[in-house]
């Protein structure tokens, strides 16, 4: 009787354990900073698992257990960083609740994100009276810097195939800046991806009707999106200077948006011939860590806007099972 009282009250204080844990390891530790980026999960999850009300006890007792702990440890900095990802938890929870689609939500979410990190950039740039934005790209410069000369002093290569490196280590360090917000704006829907696909499996894992979204393998795009990438693919080709760095950074962002569906389309297919889970993985993990898989997917899922290989289109918002 003794030890399943404890055991009751252990799961009654696991989603205060879990959700100040996902706050506060980052700035404790700094062995846990990838946390950060997931602050906003345990937030959704138990908005939307427990009840709003009693899931917003959790999170502000969570919160305020962490901030203790991280002004006794002196840091402060990290945790500001996971704190202003918890707006993201409720609104991917309201997003839910108001039964808004997947896409619609990640939208919401990554406006948000993109406008918190922002705010954050020019806070630490007028705090520390420095360019952040360029700070990080003078670093990012140094770094490659860096790698060219231990390159040079540890291979032995001859001259010619040294000159042909130098000469991409250049292009490299010019493409770079170009690039950087295109990164950025990729890292925020990364960020915003991983919290909604994670949270969504992880509600349906807890009971099925917790969440009246799609799953994975049906998620779509907006149709229209795509006259997105034949634009920005002509502007590219056609102009130069900044209209041909904007389109480059679009067409970067619209390619891993479609690299999604493609993964979402390979999902379906991988059920719907019945592929052994081993192999799954395997595949997943080959198209996924190789560029070459990824644009792969990226083009898979672009194709899917005219093939329609998922045929029938789903029902909005329509659950059904794996």
């Amino acid at each position: 009787m003794i030890q399943q009282k404890g055991k009751e009250s252990l799961l009654n204080y696991l989603p205060y354990i879990i959700t100040g844990g996902v706050f506060a390891l980052p700035a404790l530790t700094g062995n846990f900073v990838w946390l950060c980026f997931l602050a906003p999960l345990p937030v959704f999850y138990y908005l939307i698992s427990i009840g709003q009300e009693q899931g917003i006890k959790v999170i502000v007792k969570a919160a305020i257990a962490a901030g203790i702990l991280a002004i006794i440890a002196k840091v402060m900095s990290v945790l500001i960083f996971s704190f202003s990802m918890i707006p993201m938890g409720f609104i991917l929870a309201g997003s839910l609740r108001k039964q808004e689609s997947p896409i619609k939500a990640g939208l919401k979410a990554v406006i948000y994100v993109a406008t918190a990190w922002s705010l954050l950039a020019y806070g630490i740039s007028s705090t520390h009276h420095a360019n952040l934005y360029a700070e990080i790209l003078n670093n990012i410069d140094l770094g490659l810097l860096a790698a060219f000369e231990n390159y040079q002093l540890s291979a032995k290569l001859p001259p010619d195939t040294l000159l042909e490196i130098e000469a991409a280590f250049t292009e490299l360090r010019l493409l770079v800046p170009r690039v950087f917000p295109g990164i950025l704006l990729m890292t925020v829907i990364c960020t915003v991806w991983a919290n909604l696909i994670t949270g969504d499996w992880l509600l349906k894992r807890k009971a099925q009707n917790l969440s009246t979204w799609n799953n994975f393998r049906n998620w779509r795009l907006p149709e229209p999106l795509v006259w997105g990438v034949i634009v920005s693919g002509l502007l590219l080709f056609l102009t130069e200077n900044t209209l041909s760095s904007v389109s480059l950074n679009v067409l970067m962002v619209l390619g891993l948006v479609y690299f999604f569906q493609g993964l979402a389309v390979m999902t379906f297919l991988m059920g719907k011939w019945t592929i052994p889970l081993p192999m799954k993985i395997f595949l997943y993990v080959l198209l996924v860590v190789q560029a070459y898989g990824m644009l792969i997917l990226a083009i898979l899922g672009l194709a899917d806007v005219w093939l329609n290989i998922r045929e029938p289109k789903p029902i909005p918002n329509e659950t059904e099972d794996e």
